[in-house]
């Protein structure tokens, strides 16, 4: 009998699609020509889920607030370690212990799995995720993961971690703040070991 995480990590394709290098025929942009251009390229199906799971969280802010302006991605190498930062300019996630799991909120979102606010099936369905993995998986799959929001209406900064495949979780931190800009900002380093051919130039 396996963990869930356990399950995760050790049968990736039910969850994140294929951890090997793939070829795409696919459109993608010439930066040199700034035009979109038909190419092959290879790429890693399960890594560009994960990034994608932590994007549409980003995006579904923007549904569910209409105050988003902004959605940053950035990527490069911090600590010697491959680390992804999306970042929206929304209302932040709401800082308070959720009633029914005396859990707070974002720990709840972002380390929780089977948890999620789209269980509700007689919804329009206009944002992503429904099953209760989303960005979870990318936490599962990350060295390192991190969030990071800050809520104007409790007036509160959170920020927690999480490392080794989301297997240890830190105690969030908590600072009062009278910002009124909230933000959401996951910064997550993959565990490019668990994805063949990752990074091997």
């Amino acid at each position: 009998k396996k963990s869930q995480i356990e399950h995760i990590l050790d049968l990736p394709d039910t969850y994140i699609g294929s951890i090997e290098m793939t070829q795409l025929d696919t459109w993608t942009l010439d930066e040199n020509d700034e035009r979109m251009v038909y190419k092959t390229v290879n790429y890693i199906p399960g890594l560009y889920k994960i990034f994608d799971e932590v994007l549409v969280n980003a995006r579904d802010a923007l549904v569910r607030s209409g105050n988003v302006k902004h959605i940053d991605v950035s990527c490069g190498i911090v600590n010697n370690m491959f680390t992804i930062t999306v970042k929206n300019d929304g209302d932040g996630i709401p800082i308070e212990i959720h009633k029914e799991t005396n859990v707070y909120t974002p720990e709840l979102i972002f380390g929780h799995l089977l948890t999620s606010g789209n269980y509700d099936k007689g919804e329009e369905k206009i944002v992503g995720g429904k099953n209760g993995y989303g960005a979870k998986l990318a936490n599962i799959f990350a060295k390192q993961f991190e969030v990071e929001t800050l809520s104007p209406k409790d007036g509160k900064l959170y920020k927690q971690t999480w490392s080794n495949n989301m297997s240890v979780c830190d105690k969030p931190v908590i600072k009062k703040s009278s910002s009124s800009k909230g933000y959401v900002s996951v910064t997550f380093c993959p565990d490019t070991s668990r994805f063949l051919g990752a990074f091997e130039d």
